[in-house]
Parts: structure tokens; sequence; C-alpha cells
């Protein structure tokens, strides 16, 4: 079986960005557990030309990289004004020409992969091309539901603009998810948001554990972990700085922001309690020697795989309904979810106080993700593509 597979990153083992991770993950269940062969079709924003290969050349036959920057981004948008955004920024001519180089070299494909809603605009040229290729969605995001946050939590013309794009955006993704042969989300609430259609699953993503040793240290170590060139991370850590952080009992604490790319305003925040470690190459390192893990978010959609490797590597864990989103949990005994703030400093003084809570928590946590979430015990993931492999 060969897999054509497209997505607008470069796939990376243990990457700091999840949706990287999980599908890094997708395509070693293609090759390894299935045999499949799989050609890789990538846009590449053009800082990662130095990230490394080797993982996913381990697992692909072919691979096709094109880099985006600014330029291209703005280029692309231009040349499709009326797509959304998201969609049009990355609907690239150099992915269309290779699209139709494969097709007139009569290059064949049993399954074309889809990944993210970025790439959904590809599906009419494909259907034209590869006629009897069955086309997936791997919708990691419902995007629509992301723009409507944005609209919750803007004002004057900023609100209208991205109530404008909302709609634009939810008509024209449900739209093209008609045509595709399957649509998997990887949560059910977002399978739920896209109406009752035949063609959408579920596949739950499952979870690296780094098999952290817990080390001893000094003081009471707080963590926020994530790629901090997302928008909605950005907000989530001055959020917590301005409106929690404040009410927290700060006596021998220490709060590390951890993940690739902080921009000047969180670089800004650092101090002797504050700790911004930019990229980290070992995440367990960190992870080691920290107490618990907040994360507050208010903006993004979709299921938050930094909530799940937090409490995949036993760390007690603070997030709000967004954060906890489509992750199926139980609050209080497996993890705190609050949307007051004042509540959110509370949930971190009374861990702090409380080493028996935080145990609780931590092991409660790992059991469910061990139920739920592993690569072991997430069997479905496997068992959707065999049972398409069988169609």
């Amino acid at each position: 079986m060969k897999v054509l597979f497209i997505t607008s990153f470069l796939p990376n083992k243990n990457a700091t960005q999840a949706g990287v991770n999980f599908t890094y993950n997708i395509i070693e269940i293609l090759n390894k557990k299935l045999g499949f062969s799989v050609d890789l079709l990538c846009t590449i924003n053009e800082e990662e030309k130095s990230s490394s290969q080797e993982d996913i050349k381990k697992l692909t036959n072919k691979r096709i990289f094109h880099y985006v920057n600014k330029k291209n981004k703005i280029k692309n948008i231009i040349k499709s004004p009326f797509k959304p955004f998201i969609t049009s920024v990355r609907y690239d001519c150099r992915i269309i020409k290779e699209l139709k180089r494969l097709s007139k070299e009569n290059v064949k494909y049993d399954y074309i992969v889809l990944d993210y809603t970025q790439n959904i605009s590809y599906i009419d040229i494909i259907k034209k091309l590869f006629t009897d290729a069955r086309t997936i969605l791997l919708e990691q995001d419902v995007s629509f539901l992301g723009i409507k946050r944005k609209v919750e939590n803007t004002h004057g013309l900023s609100r209208l603009f991205n109530s404008l794009e909302y709609r634009r955006l939810k008509k024209y993704e449900l739209s093209k998810i008609d045509l595709f042969d399957k649509v998997y989300t990887v949560n059910q609430k977002d399978a739920l948001l896209l109406g009752e259609r035949d063609n959408v699953g579920v596949l739950y993503p499952f979870i690296n554990e780094w098999k952290v040793v817990a080390k001893k240290h000094e003081t009471f170590n707080i963590m926020f972990w994530g790629a901090m060139n997302r928008i909605e991370n950005e907000d989530a850590v001055l959020f917590f700085i301005d409106n929690i952080w404040p009410n927290i009992n700060k006596e021998n604490v220490k709060f590390y922001i951890i993940g690739s790319k902080p921009s000047k305003k969180i670089l800004e925040l650092a101090n002797d309690n504050i700790i911004v470690t930019g990229f980290v190459d070992d995440p367990s390192e960190y992870f080691s020697i920290m107490d618990i893990s907040v994360v507050p978010l208010r903006l993004g959609a979709g299921i938050k795989i930094k909530v799940l490797e937090s409490m995949a590597n036993g760390i007690p864990t603070i997030t709000t309904t967004v954060g906890a989103e489509g992750i199926e949990v139980v609050d209080e005994e497996e993890i705190f979810i609050t949307d007051d703030w004042n509540e959110f400093a509370i949930k971190i003084n009374k861990l702090k106080e409380d080493k028996g809570l935080r145990e609780k928590l931590s092991n409660n946590a790992y059991k469910k993700i061990k139920e739920k979430y592993s690569f072991e015990s997430n069997k479905n993931i496997l068992s959707e593509f065999v049972k398409i492999k069988g169609e």
C-alpha cells in the first residue's frame, strides 16, 4: 500500500509542537505497524531549515519539501482571496505543481492524507488528479472553533474581523470535509462540532512518556510547557503573570516557561523567580524537577497535548476548560480545572502545601493516560487505519 502524506510542518520525534508530534506518530504507524510506503509532501517554515530530518527519513520513501516565509504566505493569501486565511496561507502553487507532476508521471497512491485544516483546499485538485486514491483528513483542530475563541476574547475592529472570518471559515471547513472519504478529529467533542457526518471518526492521540525520574530540588517549581510562538501559549503565559502569579504564595517558588521561540514579551519576564528556557533538546531534564504544571489557556481549539504530556509524566496539572477540552478526565481527581483566576491561584497554593494531594493527582492522571492515551492501550489509532486498509 502506498500513501502520500501532505502536511504543513516537518514531522519530528519528540517535537515541542504537539501537532508535529502527533503527525510523526501517525506516519510511524503507517510505515512501521502497517507496512505502508509513505511519500511526504511538506511545506516547511523557513526557520525549520536547520531542523533534523533524520527521524522522518527512516519512515518515508520520498520527501519533497518546500520552504515558506512571510513573503510566500502573503503571496498565497493574495492569490486566493476567497479562501479563509488559515487555508489560503498554505495553498501553495509549488505543492499544486508537485501534485500535477506526480499525476503526469502516473504515480499511484492508495491513500492521500491531508494533515491540518491548513491543507484542506488541496482536496479539489487531488480528487481530479488521483481518482482512485482514498482521501483522509486529519483534522487536528476544528479551526473555526479557534477563530470563535478569538471573537470572544477581542474587541472593536479585531472582533469584527474575527467574526467575519469565523463565519467564512466555518462554512468553508464544513463544505470541504464532505469531500473526503474519511475525516479524523482527535477527540469526540471536535467530531460532534462537525455534525453527524458518516465520514467523521475519532483518533485519540497517544502521548510521549519520557520515563521521567523525579530529581531532588530545593524550590517549588511550576511550569508552562509549549511552543511559545503559538499565540494561545503566549497569551496564556502573559495572562498567568498578570492575573494569577500575583496571588500565589511565592515563597521558595520558581516559574519555568519551557518552549521554543519565546517572543520579546516573554523573554522580558525573566528574573530570579521566572525562568524562560527557550528551546530545550531534552524536556525530561526539566520535567524531572517540576512539582506542578499550569495550562491557563483562553484561546485555541482541539485537544491540548501539553496537558496530556504533563499527566503522562506524573506532574499534577491545573488548567482551564479550554485546556481540558476534549480530554476525558475527572476534575479534582486526575486534574484541576477552573476558569476563575482567583480559584486558579488558590489551587496552586493548595497543591504547594499538600504533598499528598499532589501525589493523588499524579497517580490518578498517570493511570488515565495508560488506560486511554498510551501507545499500547490506544488500539483504535491502529485499528482504524487497519479498517481503512481492508475496506
